[in-house]
């Protein structure tokens, strides 16, 4: 699975999209976007992908750290990327990354 921070934003948007693309990577990994749509997100910038079978979109905020932490544990992630431009957003990923890999 691909985990994508602010995924409906434009920059993660077209990242998606690219990687949902036939003969990309995302062909055969499902992509799950994490975005709370508050700031630069939109769903309608995913338009062109809205229906694909590897699509998964969570209306989440990074920043929600117990809850956010508690659902990545769960995933079986290969891949992440973090599009959020906010200070709080990219701290709030690395914070759970470094929560992921302590339970490994």
């Amino acid at each position: 699975m691909i985990f994508v921070i602010s995924g409906a934003a434009f920059i993660g948007s077209n990242s998606v999209i690219d990687c949902l693309a036939p003969g990309r990577i995302a062909v055969d990994e499902p992509v799950l976007i994490f975005d709370a749509l508050t700031y630069a997100g939109k769903l309608a910038n995913l338009t062109s992908v809205r229906g694909h079978r590897g699509l998964l979109f969570e209306r989440q905020n990074i920043c929600d750290g117990p809850e956010v932490l508690e659902l990545l544990r769960k995933l079986d992630l290969q891949y992440g990327a973090g599009f959020g431009g906010r200070p709080d957003s990219r701290q709030a990923a690395h914070a759970a990354a470094a929560g992921m890999e302590r339970k490994r």
